[in-house]
């Protein structure tokens, strides 16, 4: 909480449950389920007020819509007739905007309370807003084939994600958000990647069914939570029965406490079904175990992320597959994924990473705690940026391939070498350099200056 801490709640009487809300939820679930199999589409709404008349036909369209009714519903609320992955990602627009951190993005920012905030701004955002977008979408949907909307609503969960991600990123530049608002901002998105991840982008035999995406409940739900002692995760956000953990947790921690699935950076890269399989290569007559997923971003190319496997075979050979090639070997074996879904968008998601450090979160050991670190090191990393971004360096360069290096690592290495250039000796010859040829022609200037005494010496016009 704001205060620092910790949170924790007990199921029944923080959500305010009755003991007859287990039965609830097992026949929300099963009206969800029967809905889930007679979704209306438009045509059908329209056969219905010709069958049953405008009222019935009112009634029964409504009853296929999931989640709870809430303030929000008029840029938020479900829509039985639009695809699942819209449906999707207004369930968790919905989930997101009734957070307290969701208090200051909802509706766009008042110039008045906010004055240079659109100066400083180039592209406002807002739940609002966002929300509207997935609704226009689940119209255009509404006319496409299935190809068309296939690669429509990829590209509509993807700009989702971005909508989002741009809130928080237009918090943390505005100079007046103030420490409050940028810290609710960070709080947002780390809620906001966990429920995409979880509720959009996961392997489909991960994803919860749509009626049973409920954020009140614990991350992996079970009836038992609703008498149990509920912790909250310092870093997603999500609910985990406290009994339920692995190892279970007999009193709340003290301090900070991250979950299981942040703490392994849960995430498609170590999720993606495809991994551990074995491929053959008929070519070569070989078998290959594949290691590794990768997305990569091809500078000109106009079809975004593309996903490729690391294969190793037996002789330790490392083969790189594209995904069709992939799932064209394991198609040719006989074996059935899933297919992959919003490529693009898994490309850009850290899914439970969300604020880390390469899957592992820096506030977990304290660094003035942590006994590996000497006191005048600890001293220097939390006194300067400038030490801390060296050895930040120095262990991306001693642990990760340049291959698997993310954008943001090589960026800090590039300003790491522009400031050891900078403070190179031929670098400082060469500033000194300009620095004397500088004043040597202002000086010139301003002696030339000196001698003009006629208005039009000064503004070198031709004499009359």
């Amino acid at each position: 909480d704001e205060n620092g801490e910790k949170k924790k709640e007990d199921g029944p009487s923080e959500k305010g449950e009755s003991p007859n809300d287990a039965n609830d939820e097992k026949g929300s679930k099963e009206s969800g389920k029967k809905g889930k199999n007679n979704e209306n589409s438009s045509e059908e709404v329209v056969a219905m007020v010709v069958e049953n008349g405008p009222e019935n036909a009112k009634v029964e369209a409504e009853a296929t819509k999931i989640g709870k009714e809430t303030p929000y519903d008029e840029f938020c609320g479900d829509i039985p007739s639009a695809p699942e992955l819209i449906r999707r990602s207004l369930a968790v627009l919905r989930t997101v905007a009734q957070t307290n951190a969701a208090e200051h993005f909802i509706y766009p920012v008042d110039p008045q309370t906010n004055p240079g905030y659109y100066e400083s701004i180039l592209k406002p955002m807002c739940l609002h807003e966002t929300g509207v977008q997935l609704q226009k979408a689940a119209k255009a949907a509404a006319s496409m084939n299935d190809d068309e909307q296939t690669e429509f609503l990829d590209t509509v969960v993807t700009e989702f994600g971005r909508n989002i991600r741009l809130i928080t990123q237009n918090c943390s530049c505005y100079a007046n958000a103030g420490a409050t608002v940028i810290a609710a901002g960070d709080e947002l998105l780390r809620i906001f990647e966990r429920l995409l991840f979880d509720w959009i982008l996961a392997p489909m035999d991960f994803l919860p069914p749509l009626e049973s995406l409920d954020d009140e409940k614990c991350v992996e739900f079970h009836v038992s939570d609703d008498d149990s002692l509920v912790l909250l995760c310092d870093g997603c956000e999500g609910k985990y029965n406290m009994s339920r953990l692995n190892p279970p947790l007999k009193e709340v921690p003290k301090g900070d406490w991250f979950c299981p699935r942040c703490l392994s950076g849960r995430a498609w890269v170590n999720m993606d079904p495809r991994l551990g399989k074995t491929i053959r290569d008929d070519k070569n007559n070989r078998e290959g175990k594949i290691t590794k997923v990768r997305f990569v971003f091809p500078e000109k190319s106009i079809e975004g992320a593309q996903m490729f496997y690391d294969v190793i075979f037996p002789s330790k050979q490392k083969v790189r597959y594209s995904l069709d090639e992939v799932e064209n070997a394991l198609k040719k074996q006989g074996e059935s994924v899933a297919p992959v879904r919003c490529v693009q968008a898994l490309a850009e998601s850290p899914g439970y990473s969300c604020g880390t450090d390469r899957l592992l979160y820096e506030s977990l050991v304290p660094v003035l705690s942590n006994p590996s670190v000497s006191d005048a090191a600890a001293q220097a990393y939390t006194s300067g940026s400038a030490y801390r971004d060296v050895m930040t360096g120095s262990s991306i360069l001693l642990l990760v391939d340049l291959e698997d290096m993310l954008g943001s690592e090589w960026a800090r290495l590039m300003s790491l070498l522009v400031i050891e250039c900078a403070a190179s000796e031929m670098m400082l010859e060469l500033a000194s350099k300009l620095e004397g040829d500088s004043a040597t022609k202002m000086q010139a200037i301003r002696t030339q200056s000196q001698k003009k005494v006629d208005i039009v010496d000064v503004l070198q016009l031709p004499p009359l």
